[in-house]
């Protein structure tokens, strides 16, 4: 019983601080896009699609 207790608020833990980061991560996007009106999932996205475009260059040369 004793590990069961352990698990299910280990689990709590970890699924509280997954929800935290998300909430925070709307926030500061919010932010970033009304004070600086910069979008910074977009700025994201296409950093990543340009680094996946350069793996595949990569890749495709050996």
């Amino acid at each position: 019983m004793s590990k069961l207790l352990d698990f299910i608020l280990c689990s709590t833990t970890v699924l509280t601080e997954l929800i935290a980061v998300f909430i925070l991560a709307i926030i500061v996007q919010a932010v970033f896009y009304r004070v600086f009106n910069i979008n910074l999932y977009k700025i994201i996205r296409n950093k990543l699609e340009e680094l996946e475009r350069r793996i595949e260059r990569w890749n495709y040369s050996f």
